[in-house]
């Protein structure tokens, strides 16, 4: 299975505070560790002789996991209170263009 991993936000300084620099009332001093997200391929697409290029409407199915605990945060296919989440369409896949 092919695996790819980006960072999408960096290590650092996440407390929260007033426009002024003042710390925001009740919070403390926090940081976090880079976020990185890793997609790994479960199944490969079938083979075809066109790749993909600029313009192509795209078409992916996913689920998204916290690796630690396997907990689904995200998904094309996730319902909330068994609805389909506005703007999908009850669909199951993304699409990219």
């Amino acid at each position: 299975a092919a695996t790819v991993s980006t960072k999408v936000a960096p290590a650092g300084d996440t407390t929260q505070y007033n426009p002024d620099g003042t710390l925001k009332r009740g919070a403390s001093i926090t940081s976090q560790s880079d976020q990185v997200v890793t997609i790994t391929q479960l199944i490969p697409p079938p083979m075809c002789r066109r790749r993909a290029t600029t313009d192509d409407l795209l078409e992916i199915s996913y689920i998204g996991r916290v690796v630690e605990t396997g907990t689904i945060f995200d998904g094309s296919a996730v319902k909330i209170n068994n609805e389909a989440i506005p703007g999908r369409g009850n669909d199951i896949s993304v699409f990219f263009v």
